[in-house]
């Protein structure tokens, strides 16, 4: 009779293995698709899946864009950060929008 041992990786690697990462992958894209971004975001970031919390930084609001462009940039990513900064900039109103209406100037003034 023999015996065949295989043995597993301690669980307290510091590595994250392939196969882990793939499960974070998809639980992270998983919370995604039902709604749940910023946990999805929250998730990606403790588990530095960078691609992911860049995919879902592009999909979110402009302040979040901001604070992960700001993380992008402190990482010594600088690709990432520059496309998030621009993103914000092109999608950014211009300074007029808000001092001036969108309506023409005819349609703002009453009729007698």
């Amino acid at each position: 009779v023999f015996f065949l041992m295989i043995r597993r990786p301690p669980r307290s690697t510091h590595c994250i293995s392939s196969a882990a990462s793939d499960v974070y992958k998809r639980q992270v894209h998983g919370y995604a698709k039902a709604g749940r971004v910023q946990y999805a975001i929250k998730l990606a970031k403790e588990r530095q899946l960078d691609s992911e919390l860049f995919s879902l930084a592009l999909m979110s609001s402009k302040v979040v864009q901001l604070q992960y462009a700001e993380y992008f940039e402190g990482r010594k990513m600088s690709k990432e950060a520059a496309i998030l900064y621009a993103c914000l900039l092109y999608t950014s109103p211009s300074p007029r929008d808000r001092t001036r209406s969108r309506m023409p100037s005819s349609a703002c003034k009453k009729k007698k």
